[in-house]
C-alpha cells in the first residue's frame, strides 16, 4: 500500500471536490519542492465511493 493513501471525510455540505482541492495541491506543492519536481504528483482524479 505505499503507492496510495485511504481517506475517510465527512463534509456536512456534500462538498467533497473542494474539500480535497487544499490538501492534494498543497501535498503536491511540498512534494515537488522538497525532491526537485515539476507537474502533477496524483494520477487521475480521486476516487469517492459511497
Amino acid at each position: 500500500m505505499s503507492n496510495h493513501y485511504h481517506l475517510l471525510i465527512e463534509t456536512p455540505n456534500g462538498n467533497l471536490v473542494d474539500a480535497m482541492k487544499w490538501p492534494q495541491a498543497t501535498f503536491t506543492q511540498r512534494y515537488n519542492a522538497r525532491h526537485q519536481l515539476w507537474g502533477h504528483l496524483f494520477q487521475g482524479r480521486y476516487k469517492a465511493k459511497i
